[in-house]
């Protein structure tokens, strides 16, 4: 069995040391590995911290973005198995080992979830767990957690590359092919994965420029979607709704209540249905 890491760099240095260090001990023994390293063009330390390390291919220096540096490791990748690592975050000991085994034999599931901790770090994090299978509806309103899974390589490639060109939401747009997929996903007991949330981070970075930074993703999303494939009723009503809870988080931030109470007017039944859907999925991951 052989797993494929794929991480995303782009003046990486403050992190991927810890990053890399706990890639051994999430493993355990008898899990072969190769790390893949897709740099975006760093200016500091990180292709030498990189380049230090005997178990890391570069498998680009130059790409157009994280979701475009994440498909050409994936294209890359010659293992089994394929897991995400971010450069700031972490494996848990042990856990991934296992998840591979289990994966392993269990032939029909084209990927294997378990849950995710989020926090500025593991002794105080929080842990956030799948309670369903996957589902459309979870893609959209749940935590899309992409690394917090192990992905058959095959199956991945079957599925085609991450969107590069929709930014933050690009991990809802690929849990949503996930999700409409043939496959199927077994569950996982063990915590998989440590998201760090720190200053600097484009998703969690644990403040108001953050939130700002995924509501403009997530209409984006729902815009884009919506214009380009036809979607089903029920899957455009989950866009419209994800997108009126991200438009109106966004009129709020700005204290425009003139604004927000014609969005209000305008879009109250896709806002109700966002809110209960909100509501639901809050704190929850989008399903194994």
């Amino acid at each position: 069995m052989k797993l494929s890491l794929v991480v995303a760099t782009l003046n990486s240095a403050r992190f991927l040391p810890e990053a890399l260090a706990s890639v051994d001990p999430a493993l355990g023994a008898g899990i072969e590995a190769e790390i893949l390293v897709a740099d975006g063009g760093s200016g500091d330390a990180t292709l030498s911290i990189a380049e230090a390390d005997p178990r890391v291919r570069i498998v680009s220096r130059q790409d157009d973005g994280l979701y475009d540096a994440m498909n050409r490791a994936i294209a890359a990748a010659t293992g089994d198995f394929v897991l995400i690592l971010n450069s700031d975050d972490l494996l848990p000991p042990g856990a991934v080992g296992h998840a591979v085994q289990r994966l392993s034999e269990t032939r029909d599931a084209a990927w294997i979830s378990g849950p995710a901790l989020f926090g500025t770090d593991r002794s105080s994090s929080i842990a956030c767990q799948n309670e369903a299978a996957l589902s459309v509806e979870g893609a959209v309103f749940g935590i899309p957690a992409i690394n917090a899974r192990i992905y058959r390589l095959d199956f991945l490639r079957r599925l085609g590359p991450i969107r590069a060109d929709i930014g933050l939401a690009s991990d809802r747009e690929f849990m949503m092919r996930v999700a409409r997929s043939e496959g199927r996903g077994a569950d996982f007991a063990e915590p998989l994965y440590f998201y760090r949330t720190h200053e600097g981070s484009r998703t969690i970075s644990g403040d108001k420029a953050g939130g700002l930074r995924v509501y403009r993703a997530e209409c984006r999303l729902a815009d884009r979607l919506l214009q380009e494939v036809k979607a089903s009723p029920t899957e455009a009503r989950l866009l419209r709704a994800s997108k009126a809870v991200a438009a109106m988080k966004l009129l709020l931030s700005r204290s425009d209540m003139s604004a927000s109470a014609r969005y209000l007017a305008t879009n109250l039944p896709s806002l109700l249905r966002g809110i209960v859907l909100w509501r639901r999925w809050r704190g929850r991951l989008s399903g194994y």
